[in-house]
Order: C-alpha cells, then structure tokens, then sequence
C-alpha cells in the first residue's frame, strides 16, 4: 500500500471514528514514511490539523490504558508525534486534584469527557474486558485536549537549548514540566502563577520530570538570567497587559527572547512596548491551537 493510500486510509478511519484503527495506520507512517508526512504537515494547515486531532486521539488512547491499569501516575510518551523533542507527558494524583473543576462542567468540557469514554469501551471491546469504564477525570481532558495540541502548536517555536526559563501564568505547570524535561536548560526554571494552590501541582510536576534548579512563586522573580526564554499561553499579554511584568521583559538582554499569545486586544501595545525594548518582532501564523503568537527576540 502506497503513502498516499495509507494516510487516506488513516483519515477515513478517523472519519468514520474508529480511533484506534486510525491511529495505529498514522503511527505506522510516523514511524515509516516520517519525512515524507511532516513535509505534507507544513504544506497545508489541514494535513496539520489532522496530525493534531490524531495526536490527540493517541494521547487519549494511552491515558485510557494506564486508568485500565489503574496506574498512580498518568504518562504517554508524546515523541512520536513531535519533530524532534523528545516529549514525555506524566501528571500524579496531586495534578488531578488542581485540576478538577477547573474548567467547570460546560457542554463542551464534558464533551471531551464523553469522548474519552467513547474510546475507553472501544478499548475494552478489542481486548475483549469484563470492566466498568474508569472515572474520566479533568487532568485527563486538560493533558489531551490542551497540552498536546499545544505542543505539536509552539515545537517549531521553543528553543531547544536554554540559559533560563520564566513561565508567566504556568497554571499546573504540566506543559513546562514537560517541556523542560525533553530539553537543556543551564539557568533556573522560574514558574509563576497568582493561584498559590499551584504550587504543590507544579513541584510534583518538575518532580516527575526531574527538572533542576527551579523556583515557584506569585509574581515576577527579582532577578533572570537576560538571556532567558519566557513563555506565556493565555495569560500574559492573553488576560492581561504585558506591561504588568514590565521589569521582567526590560531585563531581557542579547540572546533573550519572549513568546506570547496575545489577545488582539492588546496586540498593538504589546508589539509597540517591545518595538520600544529594541526588540525584533516576528509573527506566527494562527493555526490548530487557536493561538496568536508572537515572538520578540533580543539581539
């Protein structure tokens, strides 16, 4: 079977909502025809939304088995659907209980739920299992249907080599952890979040990642190295101004560099603030995550 034919069969299967079928012909060409399927993923944005949606189903899928398995920790290894960074994905039950109820319970929160007990029956229905479906908890949805379209979102845009990391708004602290756990980072991990609760989520999180030199706290910290990356998804320059960790983005010096998702309401004043800096503006195309991302780069 040709490349062409095996991914129009891995779609269709997809269609048709037989996930798993869909995603062990897509993992086969991951593993197989790799170049030729990421060169497909960056010449059309549809080629990139179904690699997405299949990562998200792949993720599902793994989750399910380690509930099956009632495993303490949650993990899947995100890799093979990454380009190069060799991601790993594992929350604890101090992760599930930040999480729960974050989002309430909106129809489209709990439609993600349904579906993630869609595909657990499927599971027990190929292996043949006399058991109740597990309880589907919020941190299962949040690890699938954000952190993983995230990633396959921002890869091309995260440093593969750091002297210094700041998180603004890290939340649980699951895509950081992550992210940090798949690549060097030579200066000190700063997450930061107005939410005090967070913090025994996020330590658990770098815990499971075995992330170095790492510091929590509710505002900006006093001082980074200036040739940091930070990162903000929906939070800073998102819910509010840029402008509030005003000193922090001032500290950034040659090499430093920051990559935001910025509402358009506040795109003018962020672009203008870091013009202001001496910082060189790129804008990233809008894709599967819904993000408006712009990168300032310090040189």
């Amino acid at each position: 079977m040709g490349f062409q034919t095996t991914y129009l069969s891995a779609t269709q299967a997809f269609d048709a909502k037989h996930y798993i079928e869909a995603i062990e012909i897509y993992s086969y060409l991951l593993e197989t025809e790799n170049d030729r399927l990421w060169a497909m993923i960056d010449a059309t944005d549809g080629a990139k939304l179904v690699h997405a949606r299949l990562a998200i189903q792949y993720a599902i899928h793994k989750t399910m088995i380690r509930r099956l398995q009632d495993k303490e920790v949650i993990q899947f290894d995100l890799s093979l659907f990454m380009r190069s960074l060799p991601v790993r994905i594992a929350y604890s039950i101090e992760v599930c209980s930040f999480l729960q109820g974050w989002k309430g319970e909106g129809s489209g929160f709990n439609q993600h739920k349904r579906q993630m007990k869609y595909i657990f029956n499927k599971i027990r229905e190929k292996r043949s299992l006399d058991m109740a479906a597990p309880r589907v908890v919020d941190a299962d949805v949040y690890a699938s249907h954000w952190v993983v379209p995230d990633f396959i979102e921002l890869e091309t845009h995260l440093p593969t080599n750091m002297t210094g990391f700041v998180s603004l708004g890290c939340g649980c602290g699951m895509f950081d952890s992550a992210y940090l756990g798949s690549t060097p980072n030579s200066g000190t991990s700063y997450f930061i979040d107005i939410d005090k609760s967070a913090e025994k989520s996020v330590t658990e999180m770098v815990h499971l990642q075995r992330v170095q030199n790492f510091s929590f706290g509710q505002t900006m910290p006093g001082e980074i190295d200036p040739e940091s990356f930070i990162l903000s998804v929906r939070s800073c320059g998102f819910k509010y101004s840029v402008k509030t960790y005003e000193p922090l983005f001032r500290s950034l010096k040659a090499g430093g560099r920051a990559l935001l998702d910025i509402a358009p309401r506040f795109e003018t004043e962020a672009i203008d603030f870091f013009e202001s800096l001496g910082a060189t503006v790129r804008h990233h195309h809008r894709s599967i995550a819904n993000l408006n991302l712009k990168e300032f780069l310090f040189e």
